[in-house]
Order: structure tokens, then C-alpha cells, then sequence
């Protein structure tokens, strides 16, 4: 029941970064790649196991578009301590995404995930 809970309220926080007015041209694929990548985090949160090599990047993608740092215990194996530093993070996240959304062109979200990729050889894209 709480997972339920919990699934209905992220696809509301995140389809809110959808909501009109809606961007222009060319700043649409922030919003897309917000859900995808908040999903992967909340997957590897849910199965309460160390971080993946993609959830680690989706982590790094959030901490630099939005420039807020995470609760994300780094290392060796990265993880969150618990759930509710990683709640912490997306509330503080999305609502950054809500009041931003037009901030990015799709072309500058686009080379932020590639200097990701870059700085992160070791994980198999």
C-alpha cells in the first residue's frame, strides 16, 4: 500500500513539471529527462541496494542541473543511509524542476549527460 502511495505521489510531483504554461520550443526534454532519471533512483531506493552505475549518473545529473547537493553517501558504493535523505533530495529537487523548467535548452541538458557519461567511464551506457 505505501509503494502505491508512494508511486501515485512522485507521478504527481513529476508530471507537475509538465504543467502549463508549458515551455517553449527547444526546452522540452528537461522535462522528460527528469522522470526518466528520477525513476531510476527510485527503483535502485526501493530495492534499498547500492547504487548502480546509472542511478549513480542520474544522481550526479541532479546534483548539477540543480546545483544542490545530495544526501547520497559516496564512495566505493554509494547509496542513500535511508529513505527519507533520499525523499529529502527529490522534494528539494523537483521543486527546483517545477521553478526551472525553462531554464535549459534541450541541447545544453543533452552535453550536461554527456559530461556525465564522460566523467563516468566505468559505467556501461
Amino acid at each position: 500500500m505505501k509503494r502505491i502511495i508512494l508511486i501515485i505521489l512522485t507521478s504527481l510531483i513529476i508530471s507537475s513539471c509538465n504543467e502549463s504554461p508549458s515551455c517553449p520550443d527547444g526546452y522540452k526534454y528537461f522535462s522528460e529527462v527528469v522522470s526518466i532519471k528520477m525513476e531510476l533512483i527510485e527503483k535502485n531506493v526501493d530495492i534499498e541496494e547500492p547504487f548502480n552505475g546509472k542511478t549513480y549518473a542520474s544522481v550526479r545529473f541532479f546534483e548539477e542541473i540543480t546545483k544542490i547537493k545530495s544526501r547520497v553517501k559516496f564512495g566505493e558504493i554509494s547509496h542513500y543511509e535511508n529513505k527519507v535523505d533520499f525523499f529529502s533530495d527529490k522534494e528539494k529537487w523537483l521543486s527546483w524542476c517545477r521553478e526551472n523548467k525553462c531554464l535549459f535548452l534541450d541541447e545544453e541538458i543533452q552535453n550536461i549527460e554527456k559530461q556525465i557519461i564522460k566523467e563516468t567511464p566505468w559505467i556501461n551506457w
